[in-house]
């Protein structure tokens, strides 16, 4: 984390949306990474946690061709 941050955990999200990828046509090849971010003490992490799921999420749904997210598989989605 960036020394002197003025919200901390504005800029958690923002390490968490930048780490995100599309993955739902890629195979495991077990050559995947995971990031590792250390957060500053006071940050509200299932606050942040919440923000990011949800964002990557629709981020999914956007990215997800429309043949493979229909009505009935939006509805699953939510």
């Amino acid at each position: 984390m960036a020394a002197g941050s003025a919200n901390p955990d504005l800029a958690a999200i923002a390490w968490g949306l930048g780490a995100y990828k599309f993955r739902r046509y890629k195979s495991a090849d077990g050559n995947t990474t995971t990031p590792v971010l250390r957060l500053s003490p006071g940050v509200d992490i299932e606050r942040v946690t919440a923000i990011v799921d949800g964002i990557w999420q629709a981020r999914d749904m956007i990215n997800t061709p429309a043949n493979d997210m229909g009505p009935a598989e939006l509805e699953a989605a939510t």
